[in-house]
């Protein structure tokens, strides 16, 4: 008996590893370079894992799955799919996009709940989940180290493999981003990086909320990375939800302190020349004082009848209303969830695609440790609140994180009564407590 439990830890433990192995180096690829045309890291870490792994897991993928998320993507991408069989007669005023790239953006999240649902013993899905939170913002910190260096030394000869593989005489996004002091450092586009720092802010306040020097340390570096990228995704949305959740972790009579020692890191950063050497601050004093109408300039002109939301709305409704252009949508930049969702789904698609978001929101109350419960459902504010500047469950390398996150969130929620997921898999053997994590 006692050697039958002995092998039985042994098992859980090696499970836990190999999971635990799996989903962070589907991370860390995330943070990797093109590879070959416009074949990134994650791309082939994700889809290799999907081939060679996660088959022999199937078992416990079925029972960790989550049809709240599932189902709805999964109906997402055949809505897709209507459009490439079914085409529309009428192109639309702008030239079709590239069908591999858009089955790509959506066949990744459903690679990604495969492999996590498959792969990681929901009864380790939290310890896996801190993991991956360290990593993340770990990354980021470092990302906005990248960004902070690139304002004096010039990176881009470095940073353009994790940008594009383009000839270098064809400026990049990030590039001419750079050229308005809009640094972003491994990302290309500004909206990705700042979406990113504000995930990682999060994930940072997560596990190292009792760390305060560490944690000081990381914020700092991803804030400041976050200004740096000029990121209204990240000054309006991911900043404030970070500062909100700081304070909300920390005990009362140390709110206070924690405030004063903002503004005091706030004061040296700026008397330290660091902005003074910035090309951008002109770009990020326009925040401050925005010109024309609030709505339509934090918006980026993405509102409004003439927006280019709203035309990409007009033409779905009068080409292919019900399931939009196909995967391919149209070769134009989205600029929110909404325009991408309608040009590849029509109207099916725009409601999918709010569907996975609600899912997101209300994830939070099947979480039944009371931080956990709290950081997902920032997560999942944060997730909604970017879908308005892009797509942040189909973008590239934003995707395949917040996909990972919300895997292991839903690994972390409270059991159905009468039942339990993967009752035949070897994670039931063992009694950790859903909570428990190591911080």
């Amino acid at each position: 008996m006692t050697t039958s439990l002995a092998l039985s830890r042994q098992a859980v433990a090696h499970t836990e590893r190999f999971g635990r192995y799996i989903v962070v180096g589907i991370v860390l690829a995330t943070f990797g370079p093109y590879i070959t045309g416009s074949v990134r890291t994650e791309q082939v870490a994700v889809y290799a894992v999907v081939v060679f792994i996660a088959p022999a897991f199937l078992r416990r993928f079925f029972g960790n799955s989550d049809a709240s998320f599932l189902i709805p993507w999964c109906l997402y991408v055949l809505a897709a799919t209507f459009g490439v069989l079914f085409p529309s007669e009428i192109s639309g005023r702008w030239v079709g996009g590239n069908v591999l790239a858009g089955y790509d953006g959506m066949l990744v999240p459903l690679a990604i709940m495969l492999i996590v649902w498959s792969v990681v013993p929901r009864v380790d899905a939290p310890v896996i989940l801190a993991t991956v939170s360290r990593v993340v913002a770990a990354a980021m910190a470092v990302n906005g180290l990248l960004a902070i260096i690139n304002i004096r030394v010039d990176l881009s000869s470095y940073l353009r493999p994790f940008w594009s593989t383009a000839s270098s005489e064809v400026l990049s996004v990030a590039e001419r981003a750079a050229q308005l002091g809009r640094y972003g450092g491994i990302f290309n586009q500004p909206a990705e990086a700042g979406a990113l720092y504000g995930f990682a802010g999060l994930a940072a306040i997560y596990v190292w909320r009792r760390r305060p020097l560490l944690l000081a340390l990381v914020i700092g570096l991803i804030t400041i990375g976050g200004l740096l990228s000029v990121s209204k995704i990240f000054i309006l949305g991911g900043l404030p939800l970070i500062l909100f959740y700081w304070l909300k972790t920390q005990e009362k009579g140390k709110k206070i302190g924690l405030v004063v020692g903002v503004a005091f890191l706030a004061f040296g950063v700026l008397q330290s020349g660091l902005f003074a050497a910035w090309s951008g601050t002109q770009y990020l004093a326009r925040l401050i004082d925005p010109q024309g109408g609030l709505l339509s300039f934090y918006t980026a002109g993405r509102t409004g009848a003439d927006s280019g939301v709203s035309q990409v709305v007009a033409e779905v409704l009068h080409t292919s209303p019900l399931v939009g252009m196909g995967a391919g949508g149209w070769l134009i930049a989205y600029d929110s969830a909404i325009a991408e969702s309608m040009a590849m789904g029509g109207i099916l698609g725009l409601v999918l695609y709010v569907a996975v978001l609600v899912a997101v929101l209300a994830l939070s109350r099947r979480l039944v440790d009371h931080e956990l419960r709290f950081f997902s459902l920032l997560f999942g504010i944060l997730l909604v609140g970017s879908s308005t500047g892009f797509s942040p469950l189909t973008a590239n390398r934003v995707s395949t994180i917040v996909w990972v996150f919300l895997a292991l969130f839903a690994l972390c929620r409270e059991r159905r009564p009468g039942g339990s997921s993967g009752s035949n898999t070897i994670d039931d053997t063992s009694s950790r407590p859903l909570g428990a994590v190591a911080h």
